[in-house]
């Protein structure tokens, strides 16, 4: 029976080695650092870059926070492969939550920056750039939430290259450093809430279409469905969270003439 992999864009296939190879670079320098560990130290750390990117008075500063947030950036996905590292070297099976503290690290830190350039823009008089940014941080955990949902039903659904983090922490990055300007800020939280919809949409009409281009086949993997079957839940809880934060951010625009 033919297995296929939930991670199965040409983008991860083509950063694998990357991955791989700095995670061991980490394990041979740090051995005592966990995949948790690294994860959630990378997301406070990538936060604090974005808020530095905010908040440089010049130019030299703005390019030193640039330079630290896409450094923590890059070093997303790092920690699946040093979990697995760690786990062939003491013969022990990974951690089944550590999928899920790495999916809502990366969703906290995506939706945190958008509502960031979202308030920058209700203090720059955008209303417009403030709603879209805002829908950009709402929506960024619907793609992992029905892929989530595919996986724990045994499916695995087709990624898209636009749809990967890379890409969207790419753009997100690019409109915390040049948002200020309004049409820029527009611009760039257009593009990711589009790449969330997009995809996000594309997955659950997977799980509901019958012959779905966007559906690849079975996972057939236990231990894949059972890491699914907890991030599902998790991701719906933040969901629901981050639409109650971004209603509370719009209803800063409602003095924005």
């Amino acid at each position: 029976m033919t297995d296929f992999d939930p991670k199965n864009s040409h983008l991860r296939e083509s950063t694998t080695d990357y991955f791989y190879k700095t995670a061991d670079l980490l394990h041979d320098k740090l051995p005592g650092l966990t995949a948790n560990q690294l994860t959630i130290g990378r997301a406070i750390a990538s936060i604090g870059a974005s808020e530095a990117i905010v908040r440089a008075t010049t130019s030299r500063d703005k390019l030193v926070a640039c330079i630290g947030y896409t450094a923590f950036e890059l070093l997303d996905g790092v920690d699946g492969h040093l979990a697995n590292i760690r786990a062939e070297e003491h013969n022990v099976p990974t951690n089944l939550r550590g999928n899920l503290y790495d999916t809502l690290s990366d969703k906290t830190v995506e939706t945190y920056d958008c509502f960031r350039a979202a308030n920058r823009s209700i203090h720059n008089g955008d209303k417009i750039g403030a709603t879209i940014n805002v829908l950009a941080g709402v929506t960024s955990s619907m793609p992992a939430l029905f892929r989530a949902k595919a996986e724990a039903n045994n499916l695995v659904v087709k990624e898209n290259g636009l749809g990967t983090r890379p890409v969207r922490s790419g753009l997100i990055g690019l409109n915390l450093a040049f948002g200020g300007n309004k049409n820029v800020s527009r611009a760039l939280g257009a593009s990711v809430l589009a790449m969330n919809v997009h995809t996000a949409t594309g997955r659950y009409l997977a799980t509901r279409v019958k012959g779905s281009k966007n559906l690849l086949g079975p996972l057939n993997n236990e231990k894949k469905q059972l890491e699914a079957k907890l991030r599902y839940p998790a991701l719906a809880v933040f969901s629901i969270a981050s639409i109650g934060v971004g209603i509370g951010i719009m209803r800063k625009t409602r003095n924005i003439e």
